[in-house]
């Protein structure tokens, strides 16, 4: 089992316990979706929405999957709606730059990055905020 199985073990064990609550749904999708299985974790991002419609990260984080599947409209509104409920939300303007970036948009990519980085991304999540400004100045991404 990697970190992400014995964390999706121990929120459905919680779940069990609290089975109306939106933010442990959340935490189950969002690990499902940085172990790649989107479709799933779309499913339990629906039910933490249900739960907890005002939770911003929620739409942010069903966005991004719904992107890794293919589907860059309702991925983008998901991940404007979360920034509408909370504009201060670094991962979902890091989301909202990579979409642009993987689109071809470098340019309104790095509007989007940098913000996340003014934000405190790499204090609050790591580097890869970092990583990708550093590919886009280097030149590794082709500006539009």
């Amino acid at each position: 089992m990697n970190r992400f199985d014995d964390a999706i073990y121990y929120l459905k064990e919680k779940l069990k316990q609290d089975p109306r609550n939106g933010i442990i749904f959340n935490d189950i999708g969002f690990a499902l979706l940085r172990k790649g299985n989107y479709r799933e974790a779309i499913s339990y991002l629906n039910s933490s929405i249900s739960f907890a419609p005002d939770f911003a990260y929620a739409y942010n984080n069903k966005g991004s999957c719904q992107f890794r599947l293919g589907d860059i409209e309702d991925g983008t509104k998901d991940i404007d709606r979360s920034l509408e409920m909370d504009p201060s939300n670094a991962y979902a303007y890091k989301n909202k730059g990579v979409i642009y970036l993987e689109s071809g948009d470098a340019e309104k990519a790095m509007e989007y990055l940098e913000t996340a980085r003014e934000l405190g991304f790499q204090e609050k999540y790591g580097d890869e905020v970092e990583q990708l400004i550093m590919e886009i100045e280097a030149g590794d991404h082709l500006m539009m």
